[in-house]
């Protein structure tokens, strides 16, 4: 109804959402502000120069690739930086180390199939925006979506290792990162090539400064391996640069999955005996306990629908003084957090047992990602 009006207010924003506010747009902002710098550097490359117009318009028809494009790049590195959020908070180094490699594929197989057929159809793709075919313009503007297909697949990656920063919550690295994929070794590349290259240099430096790009995220790896005082044994533990201590032993994490109300009773008899074999006190055994079987079973009860496979995947682990549940599950899309604050605060049984895991709860994440539901309770 055109009452309902969407308005921006600072009346629900909490002192305390200020700092995770801004520790988690920070990177996309230098981004945002690193491109628009870049733009505009590099038009002041070409400005007043022979040719200038030509060399102008197929810039633009770059920008329109990069624009039309990197939804392959972005929509692959924001999912990646989600679940790496996840799986970190969770300790799950083999599933993180088979998302990279996912990762990975999706370049070579996605990423460089576009930027093959963009190579390809150079000269058609530029015939979209510009119409002289035998102009300057025209043969400037091919060279130019050219060079973005070349550097089109070491940008993913590097996309990739960023996102993997970021998920990492690694603000001022990924900050840092940010800066330099985003402007300046663009900017400086197309300096360092103009003697050589003319006004082009302002198209070639994209695919020049990506292996540069990606020199500098080795030399970032290398250097965080050696903070960590770690002799990798294989590629993706060298790229993951994890402490030794990341990984959760087998005896100190349950991992199930749940498709019945019989196993949620079971997982709530085995989550009060792993807590019992780890010396868990009993306020937080009590709280562990009711985690499980609280969202568990709330979950079956309401998520599940009758004739699709719904699951539950539970882990439940012991990672030095704190107890972690989380719960993953392909239902329809609920957030246990939002649903309680919907709730009438004056009555105070309505859903008790949810209201006493959050209220007791060190921390509560809630994610949706590729139409999962994923719940990160530290208790």
């Amino acid at each position: 109804r055109k009452e309902r009006l969407t308005r921006f207010s600072l009346r629900d924003i909490r002192r305390e959402d200020i700092a995770p506010m801004l520790a988690e747009g920070t990177p996309m902002g230098v981004g945002r502000l690193a491109n628009t710098v870049r733009y505009i550097a590099l038009n002041q490359i070409m400005a007043g120069t022979a040719g200038a117009v030509s060399c102008i318009a197929a810039f633009s028809v770059q920008r329109q690739a990069d624009t039309l494009l990197n939804c392959f790049i972005f929509s692959l590195s924001d999912t990646l930086l989600l679940l790496t959020g996840i799986l970190i908070a969770e300790q799950n180094r083999p599933t993180l180390r088979r998302l990279l490699k996912t990762s990975f594929r999706a370049v070579w197989m996605v990423v460089l199939s576009v930027a093959v057929l963009l190579l390809l159809f150079s000269t058609q793709f530029a015939s979209i925006f510009i119409r002289n075919d035998s102009g300057e313009a025209m043969i400037y503007a091919a060279d130019a979506v050219r060079c973005y297909a070349l550097g089109m697949p070491l940008y993913a990656l590097n996309h990739i290792f960023n996102a993997y920063s970021e998920g990492r919550e690694k603000i001022i690295l990924s900050f840092m990162l940010k800066l330099c994929s985003e402007g300046g070794l663009i900017v400086l590349s197309a300096i360092a090539l103009l003697p050589m290259a003319g006004i082009q240099s302002v198209w070639i430096a994209f695919p020049v400064s990506q292996p540069i790009q990606l020199l500098l995220t080795a030399l970032v790896i290398v250097v965080q391996n050696s903070r960590l005082r770690l002799k990798p044994a294989n590629f993706w533990k060298w790229y993951m640069a994890l402490p030794e201590d990341f990984d959760v032993p087998k005896a100190d994490r349950i991992d199930c999955t749940i498709t019945s109300h019989e196993q949620v009773i079971e997982l709530y008899h085995a989550a009060r005996d792993f807590c019992r074999e780890h010396g868990c006190d009993e306020r937080r055994k009590y709280l562990i306990s009711l985690a499980v079987e609280e969202m568990a079973t709330s979950t079956v009860q309401n998520g599940f629908r009758p004739g699709k496979h719904n699951s539950i995947d539970m882990r439940v682990l012991k990672k030095g003084d704190d107890y972690i549940v989380r719960l993953r599950d392909d239902c329809q899309i609920f957030d246990p957090v939002k649903q309680l604050q919907l709730y009438d605060k004056n009555v105070p049984l309505h859903h008790m047992g949810l209201r006493m895991v959050i209220a007791s709860a060190r921390d509560v994440r809630y994610t949706t990602i590729l139409d999962l539901n994923n719940l990160v309770i530290r208790i």
